[in-house]
């Protein structure tokens, strides 16, 4: 597993550092089956990955000194998460749930987003959360593969929207405590 340093975002990480990460993310992957169905502006929007910064929700990992994947974690609950029958029953403030987990293109494949997912999950744990959440798009078996392996339970396949823009079926996946 390759040696991560993850740190909170600071007040002072640039939003627009952050976009572009995402960015690079995107134009990485064209073409790649996986690729993430992200639409710069909307999801994510400058507005989101603000407020995480602002509530220190936003996570950044850096190997050899390179930001390498970020993530938000939270206990936001999505819209879509209504009616899902989850393995443990928690109020919203009760779950920690990961979003917008990225990993570089020239970083994946050496244990990067393993190492992100298993701060969220330590950080759930201290945080004497019940769970731990979070979606994917279904054609995403890299990651489907990651999150059963780390423990996680494949809850429910659904159609589910990010800011008006993007609605597509979904794998959730929950990890309990």
């Amino acid at each position: 597993m390759t040696k991560l340093k993850i740190i909170k975002a600071s007040s002072d990480t640039s939003t627009s550092v952050i976009m572009d990460f995402y960015q690079g993310i995107l134009d990485g992957m064209i073409g790649n089956p996986y690729r993430p169905l992200w639409r710069i502006g909307s999801y994510p929007s400058s507005e989101i990955i603000d407020s995480a910064i602002k509530n220190g929700e936003l996570y950044i990992g850096y190997y050899e000194q390179k930001m390498v994947s970020s993530m938000i974690i939270n206990n936001h609950v999505d819209e879509g998460y209504e009616g899902v029958k989850w393995g443990v029953s928690a109020r919203p403030e009760e779950v920690t749930s990961i979003h917008l987990l990225g990993v570089s293109p020239e970083h994946m494949g050496k244990g990067i987003g393993r190492s992100m997912m298993t701060h969220a999950i330590e950080s759930a744990r201290k945080a004497g959360q019940k769970a731990v959440r979070i979606d994917t798009i279904h054609m995403n078996d890299p990651a489907h593969k990651l999150y059963i392996d780390m423990g996680f339970k494949l809850v429910e396949s659904k159609k589910l929207s990010y800011s008006d823009v993007l609605t597509y079926d979904f794998l959730i996946f929950e990890y309990i405590i």
